[in-house]
């Protein structure tokens, strides 16, 4: 597995599990259901970020 493939796929996990947050806050919507929302979104946020900056690596 190459590096990008690596990348790759450790985003796509934390993706999963970040769209899994959302949609049990909204089954949730009350209270805690807010959380697991605004958790899910900026996980996603940040994993699709880290994963930009890896990908691009040196190429400044």
């Amino acid at each position: 597995m190459t590096a990008l493939q690596v990348v790759f796929a450790a985003t796509i996990a934390v993706v999963v599990v970040a769209i899994g947050l959302v949609v049990s806050g909204v089954a949730v919507l009350a209270g805690s259901g807010w959380a697991l929302i605004a958790g899910g979104v900026l996980l996603i946020v940040a994993s699709v970020s880290c994963a930009a900056v890896l990908v691009r690596g040196d190429d400044t």
